[in-house]
């Protein structure tokens, strides 16, 4: 057996949305009554492009010789409770099937998987569709003993401190304060951290903000942060805020890391779809 290299493959991804239409879904959503659902032409890109982003990670364990360390962050299914025009389905069965089918593509290359609870507007109270998941895979790293997910976890992954949690303490919706949104959560967690004495994290990792690309920036104390682009494209939700115009971007992100420092790292995106424009005759 060859012996470990020191190296950690860490990849992080979220907002699934598994289960709306516009999210990440598997080629076929099997139903009741031996039906089923097939995404459409975008859909199936969407799919085609979780793969390839875990072909990549995949390609970095191997080069690395690394253990990978998956970091699934929250909305992993939908159940929306506040529409559900957009929902495939609304039984708790067909859903939880359709999610570990989308999470059997990081599981099966994965060491260790953290499942991270979302929002209960989509997963339920306590992150109900989460803690299923979770519990469902054999390679979960659990909270404790009854209970398999987390609301935010916080390793210590080859000598670097990690924060990852759905939820940031702040977001910015406009392009030019994107980032520095990003380096005012990471600063929030610095003195937050400070103020009880607690171990301040070297990089933290969110996601729920669905912004347009992934988000970056440096806080207080050094600390980076991260908020993750979704897999979900575009909701109703997102023309009623006036989203409605540029290419949605899905994707994630990845890192090695050994003796504390990250290595290497980097944001993968893609843009499935896409219409030209109505010209008159």
């Amino acid at each position: 057996m060859a012996k470990p290299s020191g190296y950690y493959v860490l990849a992080f991804t979220g907002d699934w949305h598994t289960n709306s239409s516009v999210g990440l879904n598997p080629p076929v959503f099997h139903r009741e009554m031996e039906s089923k659902y097939m995404p459409g032409k975008v859909g199936r890109a969407v799919w085609r492009n979780w793969r390839d982003f875990w072909k990549v990670v995949d390609g970095k364990k191997k080069q690395y010789r690394a253990r990978l360390i998956s970091f699934c962050n929250g909305d992993l299914g939908d159940k929306n409770k506040h529409s559900a025009v957009q929902l495939i389905s609304n039984n708790d069965t067909e859903i939880q099937d359709a999610m570990a089918a989308v999470a059997d593509v990081p599981a099966s290359i994965s060491d260790d998987v953290f499942v991270i609870r979302g929002t209960a507007a989509h997963t339920g109270d306590n992150g109900k569709l989460e803690e299923w998941l979770a519990q469902d895979l054999d390679n979960s790293v659990w909270y404790g003993d009854k209970v398999a997910s987390w609301w935010m976890a916080d390793p210590v992954i080859a000598g670097l401190r990690l924060l990852v949690a759905h939820h940031p303490p702040t977001s910015s919706k406009v392009p030019w304060t994107l980032d520095q949104a990003v380096s005012r959560a990471a600063s929030q967690v610095a003195v937050r951290c400070m103020e009880d004495g607690a171990p301040v994290p070297d990089v933290c990792v969110w996601s729920h903000t669905h912004p347009p690309r992934l988000a970056q920036g440096r806080g207080l104390m050094g600390v980076w942060g991260f908020f993750l682009p979704p897999w979900q494209l575009r909701t109703g939700y997102s023309y009623r805020i006036g989203q409605s115009f540029g290419r949605p971007a899905i994707g994630g992100l990845w890192m090695v890391v050994k003796n504390g420092s990250v290595v290497e790292w980097e944001a993968e995106h893609f843009r499935p779809g896409g219409r030209r424009p109505w010209i008159a005759p």
